[in-house]
């Protein structure tokens, strides 16, 4: 694989460190006086640790084997996908996140919008294949645009607000799903589909291993909470 250029490295971890400050930021305002320092402290140890953890895995080089079955970057993508169901069922967890804007939940999305630039990079540059950008088959990009429309409309609360951002999160679950299965079908692994080189060995490498590990599962999980939240406001 061609080396990943220091500029789509710090890109990338821009990106994760605004999630993971937003999530903070949002967590510090929807939590009461008596708890707010508790629930900060413990959200940033764990997205610290799991963020550190998962980054030494992979550049140590633990990663790289896609041969096994499952791959060895499951390590990575199963834990951060439980949690993301666990956070996404909880009633407490959704009253505390019901207790924030459902417009920033949806208008953070934006996000991916600059991510599939950078991925579209790392095509140009011959890193990752066609079909993981959005001159393939990844349409997330659509997500990133209509993010700020989508939340506008609900910090306005306009007619049919609610009704579009549930339309408008199903459809930016359905992409992050479609791009989340290319992705896992593009690795070389025993049961990859699309064979055409390169092939996405990116997933194993830091600072990107934050994508299965992280991003991915908090754009998810982003959308389960507006959603849930959409459905009690309805």
């Amino acid at each position: 694989m061609p080396d990943i250029p220091l500029s789509l490295k710090l890109a990338f971890v821009g990106i994760t460190a605004a999630l993971v400050t937003f999530l903070l930021v949002y967590i510090n305002r929807a939590t009461g006086e008596g708890r707010r320092r508790t629930a900060v402290l413990r959200t940033t140890l764990l997205l610290s640790g799991w963020l550190l953890l998962t980054a030494i895995l992979a550049g140590r080089g633990f990663l790289d084997d896609f041969s096994s079955v499952p791959p060895r970057f499951t390590i990575v993508f199963l834990p951060a996908f439980i949690a993301m169901i666990l956070l996404a069922a909880r009633r407490p967890v959704v009253e505390l996140i019901g207790r924030g804007s459902i417009a920033w939940l949806v208008g953070i999305q934006v996000f991916r919008l600059f991510l599939e630039l950078i991925l579209h990079e790392l095509y140009s540059r011959g890193i990752i294949p066609v079909q993981m950008t959005f001159e393939g088959l990844n349409f997330d990009i659509i997500t990133g645009i209509t993010a700020p429309i989508v939340a506008w409309l609900l910090h306005r609360n306009t007619p049919s607000a609610v009704r579009i951002a549930q339309i408008w999160n199903v459809m930016g679950l359905l992409l992050v799903l479609n791009i989340l299965i290319i992705s896992l079908l593009s690795a070389p692994v025993p049961f990859q589909v699309f064979t055409e080189e390169p092939a996405n060995r990116i997933v194993a490498e830091f600072p990107f291993v934050w994508l299965p590990a992280f991003v991915v599962p908090c754009a998810i999980l982003l959308h389960l909470w507006s959603l849930r939240l959409l459905k009690q406001k309805k």
